[in-house]
């Protein structure tokens, strides 16, 4: 039985003339995140080391010196950023030489 978004859906499909339409399958939330995390294993890290930088900049927040606030969380944005750009960046480089690799394996 189709849920209200999905029926919301049907009926556009209905109002467009589209003469098939199509059904949504809800798929619960836990494998959807699994599924996620075995297309791109390095967002997981990259928000993990997110968490760390921010984690690591609020335990150090009173020792920042004569440093204004404004600063020290522009400069802990900047590394949580940072955090997160790196893991993707070698993801995609990984993905990058898997393909490479297993084109020149098949070659063989």
């Amino acid at each position: 039985m189709p849920t209200g978004l999905s029926m919301h859906f049907l009926q556009l499909l209905k109002m467009k003339d589209i003469q098939e339409p199509v059904i949504l399958e809800e798929v619960p939330q836990e494998s959807k995140l699994m599924r996620k995390i075995r297309e791109s294993p390095f967002m997981p890290i990259g928000i993990a080391g997110c968490v760390g930088a921010v984690a690591y900049g609020f335990y150090n927040f009173k020792k920042r010196g004569d440093m204004s606030t404004s600063v020290y969380l522009m400069h802990l944005r900047v590394k949580a950023q940072g955090m997160v750009v790196g893991a993707l960046a070698i993801g995609v480089g990984y993905n990058i030489i898997k393909k490479i690799w297993d084109a020149h394996s098949e070659s063989k």
